[in-house]
């Protein structure tokens, strides 16, 4: 199976749209409904197909198989935990996926987030996950990349904003740790 690891805000449902988009596949996340669903099936997705991915903020034990692929998407812990949450345990969300991703043995793939905005990218992940895609769909991704990320954000509503705690107010000793990836 595919995964895609993040913790929240750190640009999944971004990777999720595109590979709805060129694939016509459902993504899942921990429910069963693929992000075209949540607007009226709007990238027509073959919503009676398996999920051609799977993302997770947070994972099971042993969810994951050697067999799997998978992607971290790393932020800026500073820029993704928000401040009306509780950092301590947000940030022990954000550190345990680094930890699993680390640990993982299988065929795996660390994204930061300030480069998932480009075209690139999205064909690395396409080409790591081995997915097959629409050759026109991927020509109209590429000509008209920013419309695309502008479709993707009407997802979110009104998150978009939410301010984030700041770099300088995590003071973990696990910091230096999560610096590396950032």
């Amino acid at each position: 199976m595919n995964y895609l690891l993040s913790y929240n805000h750190s640009g999944n449902t971004w990777i999720r749209y595109c590979v709805e988009y060129l694939t016509q596949y459902p993504t899942h996340g921990h429910k069963a409904f693929s992000i075209s669903e949540r607007n009226n099936n709007f990238l027509n997705v073959d919503l009676t197909q398996n999920s051609i991915l799977i993302k997770r903020h947070e994972l099971s034990n042993c969810e994951l198989k050697s067999e799997d692929n998978v992607i971290l998407i790393i932020r800026n812990p500073g820029d993704a935990i928000k401040k009306n949450l509780d950092v301590n345990i947000e940030f022990k969300k954000y550190y345990d996926l680094i930890i699993q991703y680390e640990n993982f043995t299988g065929k795996k793939m660390l994204i930061k987030y300030d480069y998932l905005f480009c075209i690139d990218i999205i064909k690395n992940i396409i080409k790591f996950y081995n997915m097959e895609v629409n050759l026109d769909r991927l020509e109209n991704l590429t000509n008209n990349f920013l419309q695309h990320q502008i479709e993707s954000k009407k997802i979110y509503h009104n998150k978009l904003y939410e301010i984030g705690v700041g770099i300088e107010n995590l003071n973990f000793k696990e910091i230096e740790h999560v610096r590396k990836y950032i």
